[in-house]
């Protein structure tokens, strides 16, 4: 690094200033913002006090940043004071108020909570409203505990791919802790908080205020090699002291190197609880529930069970898409009364969404397939019985079920000519599969968005 040059007769505001510009180039403009910019000076005769507005940013700057400060102060201090890292508590321990500057997260009551402004949760996004099944029952379990207050472990992640519901789950737990606990007794942070230096500062002094319920949504942010480390050293010493902290997140398409071991391993200490993609049943019940939830509900009513089974059935990727397609059916049915036809909703459908009217062949679901699992396309033909070829072989009748409008005598006899209750076991076996083998689920979901998006 290169170093300051000598300054002459200057006040230590002005040598100060001149520092921070310095290490705010060395640190980089989110940290320095974070940790070195709301520091104060304090001088006395003897000492010049740094004063870092909490301890957990007086730790983090002797840690990470203070040999530094303290050598370019010796080179540009004309009076060669003493230079002193200190927090606003230790300075004026009457005044233990000032441990903590905070914006949102109020200094704690008589009720010995720290009181925050709540975080504006979405108003439908509650337990009640959220649809249970086997692809997210032990995390919903999960986080139903944690909202009542009852005994759960410290630490709690939940995970899954992109909408399936981890974002819903922890505002419902938000509602719930709010309800049965208190109010502004949690904290709530997200993707938003790491933007900008002040969201940054604004979510440290979340942390630092040690709320008895710490709710982190898209955390994979967080967990960045090469950024946010100011955010995952608060989060970290949180951890340390206690207090309950749920991490929600989708670490599918992150590659393991860009990642910080350390502190995943610590988010990956307490209770993980994955979310996997919903299967047909659980897709029902989730349209069901957001029928019930539109505003248009004179419209809602005209949309029957075989209209939410064909939309159950065309999409099977995101759910945000799958709402939506529920979305533009309920429009297009205000000012009617009669019901929507099933032939009625496909054609709307696919004239909105262009990609469900793409035939899709078994041929190429075929060479899709091999393409994944590394085979070649007469291995699914052909009469070998190993588990490297028969599971594969397995999935791609199960996907030609699911997006062809073949029979299943069809689809047998482009499998080698295989009989059509080989073709219905195949398709049960996945079906089954799907729910006991997190694998198999996403193997399908990623082949699924090769022909659906």
């Amino acid at each position: 690094m290169n170093d300051l040059p000598q300054a002459g007769q200057e006040s230590v505001e002005v040598v100060w200033k001149r520092l921070s510009s310095f290490l705010k180039r060395e640190l980089g403009e989110a940290t320095f913002s974070s940790w070195l910019g709301p520091v104060s000076l304090r001088e006395t005769p003897e000492v010049l006090y740094i004063v870092a507005n909490t301890g957990v940013a007086r730790d983090w700057i002797h840690r990470h940043a203070w040999p530094r400060v303290i050598d370019l102060w010796a080179k540009n201090d004309p009076q060669n004071r003493r230079l002193t890292l200190t927090s606003r508590a230790e300075l004026d321990p009457s005044n233990p108020s000032k441990e903590t500057v905070m914006t949102d997260v109020q200094p704690a009551g008589s009720d010995g909570l720290a009181h925050q402004t709540p975080f504006t949760l979405r108003r439908g996004h509650t337990f009640e409203n959220f649809a249970v099944g086997p692809a997210n029952q032990f995390a919903v379990q999960t986080g139903r505990r944690i909202g009542q207050g009852l005994p759960i472990a410290d630490i709690v992640l939940i995970t899954g791919i992109a909408s399936v519901g981890k974002t819903h789950l922890l505002q419902a737990i938000a509602h719930e802790y709010g309800t049965v606990i208190s109010p502004t007794a949690w904290a709530y942070l997200d993707m938003d908080d790491v933007n900008s230096p002040h969201k940054r500062q604004m979510a440290l002094e979340r942390i630092v205020a040690n709320p008895p319920l710490l709710l982190i949504d898209d955390v994979e942010y967080y967990c960045v090699e090469k950024a946010n480390e100011d955010l995952r050293y608060a989060i970290s010493l949180r951890l340390k002291r206690g207090g309950h902290t749920v991490f929600a997140g989708d670490f599918s398409n992150l590659s393991s190197d860009t990642l910080n071991d350390a502190f995943m391993a610590h988010i990956r200490s307490g209770v993980t609880c994955t979310i996997e993609p919903p299967d047909r049943d659980l897709r029902l019940a989730i349209l069901r529930k957001h029928l019930l939830l539109v505003p248009q509900q004179e419209a809602a009513l005209l949309i029957g069970d075989r209209v939410l089974e064909l939309v159950s059935s065309l999409f099977v990727g995101s759910t945000r898409e799958m709402l939506g397609m529920l979305r533009t059916l309920v429009s297009r049915c205000e000012g009617s009364s009669c019901p929507m036809a099933v032939d009625e909703a496909k054609e709307l459908l696919t004239e909105t969404f262009p990609k469900l009217s793409r035939k899709v062949t078994v041929d190429e679901i075929q060479k899709a397939v091999c393409a994944y699992y590394g085979l070649k396309q007469m291995d699914l033909i052909s009469e070998r019985r190993a588990r490297a070829v028969a599971r594969p072989r397995q999935v791609a009748m199960w996907i030609c079920k699911q997006v062809t409008a073949r029979s299943l005598p069809d689809i047998g006899r482009r499998f080698g000519g295989r009989d059509h209750t080989t073709v219905l076991h195949a398709v049960r076996r996945i079906d089954q599969l799907r729910i006991d083998d997190p694998q198999i689920l996403r193997d399908c979901e990623a082949l699924i968005r090769i022909f659906r998006g």
